[in-house]
């Protein structure tokens, strides 16, 4: 019955450590800003792109930092004008409602874009943000028209 106690001891301390990593798993909540730090974060992308800055690091000094993640542009089509409707639905953790008007060429649509991070907070357009929580590539990087196979060279 001795050999016993040594080994109840034992596993008591195991169960002991195992019970305290076993805590409330990482909450993600801390990356979600507050409507009020998202909405400016937004604001910010967007007159850098009105300002005919490409996408990626928003060149304002701004605390916390800000990247705006858009492919969806066309090449050369610059944005005229923009609107933050507020915040909408979506699979974001902060999404906004955007009228924009573009110009080469001209055209008004509502895009939605998300904003997430902390340090540097992210504003991804909503079609970005989907490829991205997907793992999905854009047609060409996958052969075109949605094949996953390689692109033919045409010799």
């Amino acid at each position: 019955m001795r050999r016993m106690r040594p080994l109840w001891g034992w596993l008591a301390a195991g169960c002991a450590v195992i019970a305290a990593g076993c805590g409330e798993t990482p909450s993600t909540a801390r990356f979600v800003p507050t409507p009020e730090a998202a909405w400016q974060a937004l604001d910010v992308a967007l007159r850098s792109w009105r300002e005919g800055r490409p996408a990626g690091k928003v060149e304002r000094r701004t605390n916390p930092a800000v990247m705006l993640v858009d492919t969806c542009r066309l090449p050369g089509q610059t944005l005229e004008s923009f609107t933050i409707l507020g915040e909408t639905p979506g699979e974001g953790p902060r999404c906004f409602a955007v009228r924009v008007r573009l110009e080469n060429p001209a055209d008004e649509q509502r895009l939605r874009f998300v904003v997430f991070g902390v340090d540097p907070l992210w504003v991804y357009r909503y079609e970005d943000y989907e490829m991205m929580i997907r793992w999905q590539c854009n047609s060409e990087e996958r052969g075109g028209k949605g094949s996953l196979s390689p692109k033919k060279s045409n010799e």
